[in-house]
């Protein structure tokens, strides 16, 4: 199996950790700070660890369907979503306290394109997670979610 892709961001959060930790850990509210998640559906009645999901995605204009599951949330450290079904996709949010602010690093892991075309493409999509990623922090930023 190829080395998984990997695309680290970080940045600040004027808001308290354990507030930023609730709210990337909680389905019912996620979805309005990931940049390119539309929707996440609950597919059984447990919505702590071990959860899973159906999430709607819409990269590049396209929407993907992909289940996901609440992998860890260790409060006010980590929160990880993981790719079921034989995906390798991953998103993990390590949190940190910075006084009254939130230290956040996101890291995206991705299994890579195959192929000559998806060798190619690579670059592309590293970029477009990155995107993705960076959108993300300023949606928790902005503070949009807390109306």
């Amino acid at each position: 199996m190829p080395e998984l892709a990997v695309v680290e961001v970080s940045g600040s959060i004027p808001y308290p950790v354990v507030t930023v930790f609730e709210l990337l850990s909680d389905y019912s509210r996620v979805n309005s700070v990931i940049d390119g998640l539309e929707a996440l559906s609950p597919l059984d009645q447990n919505c702590g660890v071990g959860a899973r999901f159906t999430a709607r995605f819409r990269i590049a204009g396209r929407s993907h369907t992909l289940e996901l599951k609440l992998e860890e949330a260790r409060r006010a450290e980590l929160v990880t979503w993981t790719g079921l079904g034989g995906s390798d996709r991953s998103v993990a949010f390590h949190l940190a306290a910075a006084g009254e602010k939130t230290s956040l690093r996101i890291v995206t892991r991705y299994p890579p394109a195959a192929g000559l075309a998806g060798f190619l493409a690579r670059p592309v999509v590293a970029s477009t997670v990155r995107e993705h990623a960076e959108r993300t922090l300023g949606l928790l930023r902005e503070g949009g979610w807390r109306l």
